[in-house]
């Protein structure tokens, strides 16, 4: 067996120069998403993550933009906040969200930086963690972005 990677920044190990590249995503870094300048969005500083509580279960978000409403984003399958800003082609999706809106994003339970379960949660079980995290900012009403399964 090989070593081992080191451990790293999250954006260290994202970049496909990195020694810890995977070539396996390769697929995420498209030559038009290595040569973006971004003139279509405003940089965001990456938010804090923090954390809301939802039965026992510790859920991760991040809310980033101060725009005049609040849209929800439910991930699709497996999530990770700080990794999604280390990806060339979704930074500036993020950065284009959060230009007009204040956008609220999380780690499903069991993905990401929420904590680990076991099995896979109901629909209920998934709504709850999305009324955590809103009660946790603040937000009465939203708009929803679901991705992939997040918009079963």
């Amino acid at each position: 067996m090989g070593t081992p990677p080191r451990a790293g920044p999250p954006s260290d190990r994202a970049t496909p120069n990195s020694p810890w590249f995977d070539p396996r995503c390769a697929h995420l870094f498209s030559d038009v998403a290595q040569t973006t300048t971004g003139a279509d969005t405003v940089p965001v500083e990456v938010p804090d993550v923090q954390y809301a509580k939802s039965g026992d279960v510790n859920i991760a978000y991040q809310v980033s933009g101060g725009g005049p409403f609040d849209l929800v984003f439910v991930p699709g399958y497996v999530t990770h906040l700080e990794l999604h800003w280390a990806i060339p082609s979704f930074a500036p999706f993020l950065e284009r969200l959060s230009s007009f809106c204040r956008l609220i994003r999380f780690d499903k339970r069991g993905t990401g930086m929420s904590d680990r379960v076991s099995g896979a949660p109901t629909l209920e079980t998934r709504m709850d963690d999305v009324r955590a995290v809103m009660d946790a900012v603040g937000s009465r009403r939203a708009a929803f972005y679901g991705l992939s399964e997040g918009a079963a």
